[in-house]
């Protein structure tokens, strides 16, 4: 079902084609590996009430700092969960995790590495910060699926974007906005009752059950962006084999 992602460059509807399908056929463990790894996230919304009163709330703070560690994670099992599918394998939400918690703390560093590099560069000018961000767009992929870290995945990532930059760019812009769209239409209509009654803020409960709705639709994105890595990674390595092919040919006699 999913050999074309080694046989051939991918179009944009292909890429999403595919992703749907991983996705509806493992929405059940994308669901749990989502709302595991979201689960900070989704806990600091009963915090906003205070926050919107002009109250600091240091729990708030904690809470995201532990979310954007945990979606690290989150990335990582998902991209397992990605592989698995593609090459028609079984792989459950415990066993994604079970393979992403090894490689978590070197993931980490591999993204704060990546977030200097590209924040140092915005101090300089902008525009090349935004081309450092292309080029390093796959690095946790590159953790998981390759077992790099550091700036060897960062390498990697770039490797895989050169030459095509724009492409990757306007790839990964098309399907995180299809995405961001249509997750916000679905959650418009629940966050117009975020609003609690006067003076009381925003209601909490509801903040946390769309930040949930949201963050289970936003996962296609990551879907789809894992797909688009593997099929660039498969043709990286045709183009290296064949490469290897014809320098391993001998001389044509005169």
């Amino acid at each position: 079902m999913f050999k074309e992602i080694s046989l051939k460059k991918l179009s944009f509807g292909k890429i999403l084609s595919m992703g749907w399908k991983i996705y509806k056929s493992q929405f059940v463990t994308i669901v749990a590996i989502i709302l595991i790894s979201s689960l900070p996230t989704i806990l600091a919304q009963f915090n906003i009430g205070k926050m919107s009163k002009g109250t600091f709330s240091p729990g708030y703070f904690l809470l995201a700092i532990i979310g954007i560690l945990t979606s690290i994670l989150g990335a990582l099992a998902l991209c397992y969960v990605v592989d698995a599918t593609v090459n028609e394998t079984e792989i459950s939400f415990r066993e994604a995790f079970n393979k992403a918690l090894p490689i978590w703390g070197s993931s980490i560093w591999t993204s704060i590495l990546c977030a200097l590099i590209i924040i140092g560069l915005c101090f300089l000018l902008i525009i090349p910060g935004i081309i450092w961000s292309v080029y390093y767009i796959f690095a946790i992929y590159v953790v998981a699926l390759k077992g790099l870290t550091g700036k060897a995945a960062l390498n990697y990532s770039k490797g895989l974007v050169v030459g095509r930059w724009w492409e990757v760019f306007f790839v990964n812009l098309g399907i995180g906005l299809l995405t961001g769209i249509i997750g916000f239409v679905i959650v418009f209509v629940p966050n117009l009752f975020t609003v609690g009654a006067p003076g009381q803020g925003p209601n909490s409960f509801m903040l946390a059950i769309t930040t949930a709705i949201y963050s289970i639709i936003y996962a296609f994105y990551y879907v789809a962006a894992i797909v688009y890595f593997l099929n660039l990674d498969n043709q990286k390595n045709i183009r290296t084999n064949n490469q290897v092919i014809v320098e391993a040919q001998p001389p044509v006699a005169d």
